[in-house]
Formats: structure tokens, sequence, C-alpha cells
């Protein structure tokens, strides 16, 4: 650049520092008047994002967040475990019932009665397409008496795996649910519902994006104290 140029460029920088002088001086100084008295009163100053809903951030709120994600997160992992036990106790249900399916079968067709019951299957059937039903109805009583008997010998054969399905069932039966995880963790707070939940989505935006929460200052260190900590439970209720 010329001499002539860098001359003229630093003339004009000069005048734009001129331009109304008392006033820039007057509104940088209201500017920073209201941000003092902001930061003196506890809350953010006017150019910050307004503060989301919540309890106030003190370093006891924060200890208390933590006791409630602590029980929230250990709900969380007791209601998963009943969750695989109901999994597992539903397929050993389903396991059971078709090995009892599978005993019956197996002790029906090696009962020596079952071949006899087939015979007078048959002789009934042919009886009842010629006509006589006497002789037909003869053979059903036979039949009858004979696959009375045949069952009562395949449910003693197979009554221990009835016994296993019906015990599974019952533990299913059992089981309840031990509460919401939100309500463990707001109880183990201190804290009402409403409170726990705006509290926790207040601290995590926090951590997320600061200017989003609008915190003060005093509010801000209570929460970067236990930083990690809190980042590590509020991952564990799905929360980061």
């Amino acid at each position: 650049m010329s001499r002539r140029a860098l001359g003229l460029a630093s003339a004009l920088l000069a005048l734009s520092f001129l331009v109304t002088p008392a006033e820039a001086q007057l509104g940088g100084l209201a500017k920073k008047a209201r941000q003092r008295v902001s930061e003196t009163a506890g809350v953010p100053s006017t150019d910050q994002p307004a503060r989301m809903a919540g309890p106030e951030v003190t370093t006891a709120s924060v200890d208390q967040l933590l006791a409630g994600l602590k029980a929230e997160a250990a709900t969380v992992e007791r209601q998963a475990a009943a969750e695989r036990q109901r999994q597992e106790q539903a397929n050993a249900a389903r396991t059971a019932s078709d090995r009892q399916a599978q005993c019956y079968e197996d002790k029906k067709n090696g009962d020596p009665a079952w071949p006899e019951i087939q015979r007078l299957q048959e002789q009934g059937k042919a009886a009842a397409d010629k006509g006589d039903y006497d002789k037909a109805t003869q053979i059903a009583q036979q039949m009858g008496v004979k696959m009375t008997d045949l069952q009562a010998r395949v449910q003693a054969a197979c009554a221990q795996s009835t016994q296993a399905a019906q015990a599974s069932a019952e533990q299913q039966a059992m089981q309840q649910a031990s509460g919401s995880p939100e309500s463990a963790g707001a109880q183990a707070a201190g804290m009402s519902a409403q409170d726990y939940a705006q509290f926790k989505e207040l601290v995590y935006t926090h951590l997320q994006s600061p200017k989003r929460a609008g915190l003060a200052e005093k509010e801000q260190q209570a929460i970067e104290a236990k930083k990690r900590e809190l980042r590590d439970r509020l991952k564990a209720v799905g929360l980061g």
C-alpha cells in the first residue's frame, strides 16, 4: 500500500471513532451498569437468554440431584433386570408347555392300549357307515373307557412337566412394577416430581449449552464443581 493510501485509511479510521462520541460513551456506560446490577442481584444480564424454569442451583441442590439420579438409575436397572427375568420365565413356560405336549404324545403312542383304541375307532366308523348304530355305540363306549384309562396314565407320567409350567406361570403373575424411575429419583432428591424434572433438564441443558440455560454465575459454579459426576449420572438415566 502506498504512503498516501495508508494515510487516507488512518484518517478514515480516526474519523470513525469521532462519530457521536458522547452518545457511544453513554450507551456503553449504561450497558455496563445494567449488567453490574443484574450480576449483583444474582440473575443473568439482559444480554443473556432468560433463565430456564427450575429450582435454584446451589451446592446442596446439586447434591440432591445426584442422589436422585443415582436412585433413578438403580430403578431403571432393577426394572431392566425384572424384564429380563420375565422374558426368561416366559421362554421357560413355553418350553415346559412344548415339553408337556410332546410328553403326552410320546406316552400316548407308547401305551399298549393306543393301538386297540385306534382299532376300535376304525370299527366304530365302519359300523356307523353301514348304519349299524347300536354296534357303533357299543364300540364308542368301549373306546371311551380305554381312552379315559389311557389319559390317566399319560397325565400321571407327564405330571412333572405340568408342575414346571405352572410354577413358571405363577412366578410371572407375582412380578409387580416397582414404580417409575422418575418418581424414585424425585423421592431420593427430596423434590416434587415437577421440580425434579425441571432441575434435571436445567442442569443437563447447562452442561450441553451453558448460554441456553441462562444461569447466574454462582449457579454455574455449583454445577461446574461436579460436572463430571453429573454427566455420568445423567447419562445413566438416558441423558447424554
